[in-house]
């Protein structure tokens, strides 16, 4: 049934200030170079951070999904060199790229020594967006719907850098979600068809490749039975080091990837049946280092997939 919304009502009303400040708001340098920003991201464990000019202002944001599309750009423009100096031919193991635009941006970052102002939204999909202090979380949840972070500004400085993962645990850990316990995911309509998935036997390059051709940040892995068995994020890439051969992992079969990297998390990926109920995918959401939970059937075959924004939306328009 349609839940009692008045907790979550009670939430959204209040400031964006009431939620907790990064003790060390990360960011780097436009004139930072590509390695320097890389390093940054990899030292403190984050997924994306804003850049900022030369007075401090914010600029851009560098997401890890940037930094996905922008290595395989660079493999497609590796691999077109190679076939051009005759050193792979037509019927050996090259990778399919068709459905990767030529994007002319690569150039431009070579030009400009990998500045790091350059290579913020590569993917196009993580732009510079910004709220104030003083807006309310209803209105926060709202930008969160559309995109993955927002950088808070008090006047025209930055108080505080938010993930749609930092919104969803204050409402999960305030009880927002506690009256949702009778209303299945299924029943809301919060579950999204068509999960894109690649098999164990592909190489790691065609999982980020899908991930840019299909503009989502993450992609299921089964194995020949269509079992959900894993699954390949946006920020994996900290696993090809940038010390190391990239082009060497990057082509493994995924199977042979995930047993070099092992388990960089925990928890790798999540699995709900149809019948959840949306407190019980807001629990998993905020309690695990994920962005979505799968939906499977009773043979643990994909079937659909629950995202933060699904659950943001769907919050928005209960509480309307």
């Amino acid at each position: 049934g349609i839940p009692c919304t008045k907790r979550m009502e009670g939430l959204l009303n209040e400031n964006i200030g009431v939620l907790p400040k990064k003790q060390d708001l990360i960011s780097v340098k436009g004139n930072d170079n590509l390695t320097d920003t890389l390093q940054k991201l990899f030292q403190y464990n984050i997924l994306s951070c804003p850049v900022t000019g030369e007075n401090d202002e914010i600029i851009g944001v560098i997401d890890m999904i940037d930094l996905v599309v922008f290595a395989v750009h660079l493999c497609k423009e590796s691999q077109n060199h190679l076939k051009a100096l005759g050193l792979l031919g037509e019927d050996s193991h090259a990778v399919d790229f068709s459905g990767i635009e030529a994007d002319h941006r690569l150039n431009q970052l070579f030009e400009d020594f990998d500045y790091s102002v350059k290579l913020a939204n590569f993917s196009k999909q993580n732009p510079l967006t910004t709220v104030e202090v003083t807006q309310t979380l209803k209105e926060l949840a709202q930008v969160l719907g559309n995109f993955r972070r927002v950088s808070v500004l008090e006047g025209s400085k930055m108080d505080n850098y938010i993930t749609q993962s930092d919104l969803i645990k204050y409402l999960h850990f305030n009880g927002g979600f506690d009256q949702y316990s009778n209303s299945t995911i299924e029943e809301l309509g919060i579950i999204s068809d068509g999960v894109f998935t690649v098999k164990t036997s592909d190489k790691v390059i065609e999982a980020f490749k899908a991930i840019c051709i299909e503009r989502v940040t993450e992609i299921g892995v089964v194995d020949e039975e269509g079992v959900l068995v894993g699954s390949v994020k946006s920020r994996d890439i900290r696993n090809l080091n940038i010390d190391d051969d990239i082009f060497e992992k990057i082509l493994l079969p995924i199977s042979k990837f995930f047993s070099i990297v092992g388990e960089e998390e925990d928890v790798k990926f999540i699995v709900v049946q149809k019948n959840a109920t949306l407190s019980e995918v807001a629990a998993q959401l905020a309690e695990n280092p994920v962005h979505r939970v799968y939906v499977v059937d009773e043979n643990n075959h994909p079937i659909g997939i629950t995202s933060l924004s699904d659950v943001f939306i769907k919050v928005l328009e209960l509480v309307e």
